[in-house]
């Protein structure tokens, strides 16, 4: 699909810099946004980007610029021994030199991903935030190597005939119905421009620096976005970034996503770029609302459930999680006066929590906890919802929508259970038994811990607010209640593909509750999903990461 605003003759843009042609397209206007190709047969900034122009351009002052041996660009440009992503950084610094762009953003796809973080790296006066698309560079430590999509770019540039043209776009768009003979052409005439398969061996991607132990200096924050099913770069690569770049978080795309994310999720990339590039922190107060205002009371099959309510329209339940004190209100304060500008917002206090009856259990607690949610969403009248689940939360929305399908609109699902045993780490995790030992033995010393646990960093943590989480946990008739409790597990991994609902699934990255091993399973099992990842956060991301979070998830409830 084609720009519909701009032609590419008419954005057409030339320059010799140091003897060195280069081309990129130009449109747009306000803050500079520089997107660079990949690296494969073919590869141009045009085509990599062209799906995205229209809306991007709107908000920003766009070049897609055509590396050397790429595209339009010089294919005659040597190295002259500097590595790679050095000697492209600093073209863009000289293009940019040229167009009077001192400060800017990047987009980089793949191979020109290294380079993105260089030019971040060395020059941090002029560089804004980083998006860095299947980026390469990042080491792979659980998928053969090569990828399979490598290989086949290799048996392209041996014999670049249609044929082979064909398998290798295969492998980058794994799912038959995005694949166009459109794309498949204009990449395949692309990759024949006279001297570019040649040059492609000057610039090959093994002539990058081993750039990660220079990362520690990178300032600039950097969002990592990822297919779950890239077969070029595969997605551990992602998880990769967020442990190596200071200030990262990445977006994984399940549902058959392959390698170019922007055009096979182009809605969801050009949304989650505007609100990454633009965005701001405004959103993680309750702005007038308290619990008191909010409060409200419904009988549901037999016992009194406690909830907050806010707004006007679709609705959204926000579950909570079960850690000793939770409740709805201490769970989502950080985000239900954002999300009820625009929805109908509530908040339960789950059977057992908050100020809900107590509730003594013999099944699963997710599964008893859904049939609860039913009873008051038909007690409101409420045919459908959105659910948003925190950890025990998230488990009952996963129990839900297995359950109760035809009631769910979407999902958003954080730290959540459900996905079953971790794969990589161990069983009961640090924060699970020290959570276990406070309900046991609820003191102010264990709850700090607690929370100390929860979350990346507990500087927020008052003494008022530890008593209030304390004296939530000190209730006698939910003590009492889960100490005659026998719930049993239910393991509903397999059952995953049964969720019908578009899902978002946000962690992060150092959650001590729930590992991210949980959220991999989920993203593997749910068929329509997305997982959103937080660096230098915890099992809060709701919490901690008020502002990105409440962005995110409106984006996410705007999807068609």
């Amino acid at each position: 699909m084609d720009s519909k605003k701009f032609s590419r003759q008419e954005t057409d843009r030339f320059v010799e810099l140091n003897g060195v042609k280069v081309h990129y397209n130009e449109m747009g206007h306000g803050p500079a946004l520089l997107c660079f190709h990949g690296g494969g047969p073919g590869a141009n900034a045009w085509d990599n980007t062209k799906h995205n122009i229209d809306v991007l351009s709107e908000h920003f002052r766009l070049l897609l610029v055509d590396l050397p041996g790429y595209g339009l660009s010089d294919k005659e440009a040597k190295l002259n021994g500097q590595p790679l992503d050095v000697y492209w950084a600093r073209i863009v610094r000289d293009l940019r030199d040229h167009a009077g762009i001192d400060r800017a953003h990047l987009y980089g796809s793949s191979q020109s991903g290294p380079m993105c973080l260089r030019f971040g790296i060395e020059y941090p006066d002029r560089t804004g935030k980083l998006i860095l698309q299947s980026s390469g560079g990042s080491g792979l430590v659980l998928s053969p190597t090569p990828p399979e999509g490598i290989k086949a770019l290799s048996v392209f540039a041996e014999n670049p005939v249609r044929e082979n043209m064909v398998k290798m776009m295969q492998l980058f768009v794994p799912r038959a119905e995005r694949l166009t003979e459109e794309m498949i052409d204009a990449r395949f005439q692309a990759a024949l421009i006279p001297g570019h398969l040649e040059a492609r061996r000057e610039f090959s991607a093994s002539k990058n620096s081993d750039i990660t132990p220079d990362l520690p200096r990178l300032q600039a924050p950097v969002m990592l976005v990822w297919g779950h099913q890239d077969r070029m770069v595969p997605f551990e690569g992602a998880f990769s970034g967020i442990w190596r770049i200071p200030n990262a978080q990445t977006h994984i795309w399940g549902g058959g996503t392959g390698h170019f994310v922007e055009y096979e999720q182009a809605d969801e990339f050009n949304a989650l770029t505007m609100d990454f590039l633009l965005g701001d922190d405004e959103a993680a107060t309750t702005h007038g609302l308290t619990e008191a205002s909010t409060s409200r009371f419904a009988d549901v099959e037999g016992m009194r459930l406690h909830y907050n309510e806010a707004g006007s329209g679709p609705v959204i339940v926000m579950l909570h999680g079960g850690g000793p004190g939770a409740s709805g209100w201490s769970n989502f304060q950080r985000n239900v006066s954002v999300l009820s500008q625009h929805y109908r917002v509530l908040l339960p206090d789950m059977p057992g929590f908050g100020k809900s009856d107590s509730v003594t259990l013999n099944e699963p607690r997710s599964q008893a906890n859904a049939r609860a949610i039913r009873g008051l969403l038909d007690a409101l009248r409420i045919e459908r919802a959105t659910l948003i689940g925190n950890s025990m939360g998230g488990a009952t929305s996963v129990n839900f929508a297995i359950d109760y399908s035809d009631r769910v609109d979407k999902l958003v699902l954080m730290g959540s259970g459900g996905g079953g045993q971790p794969m990589f780490t161990p069983a009961p995790s640090e924060g699970i038994k020290v959570l276990n030992q406070v309900f046991e033995n609820p003191t102010a010393e264990g709850m700090r811990r607690l929370i100390e646990l929860m979350v990346y960093d507990s500087s927020f943590l008052t003494d008022e607010l530890l008593q209030q989480r304390l004296g939530a946990a000190l209730n006698p008739g939910h003590l009492e209640a889960r100490r005659n409790s026998s719930p049993v597990q239910r393991d509903v991994v397999s059952q995953l593909g049964k969720i019908k609902a578009k899902t978002l699934i946000v962690w992060g990255r150092d959650d001590r509750v729930v590992p991210i091993d949980g959220g991999l399973r989920l993203l593997a099992g749910i068929p329509d999903t997305r997982l959103h990842v937080f660096s230098k956060c915890g099992h809060w991301a709701q919490f901690e990461h008020a502002g990105e979070f409440n962005r995110l998830v409106l984006d996410f409830l705007a999807l068609n």
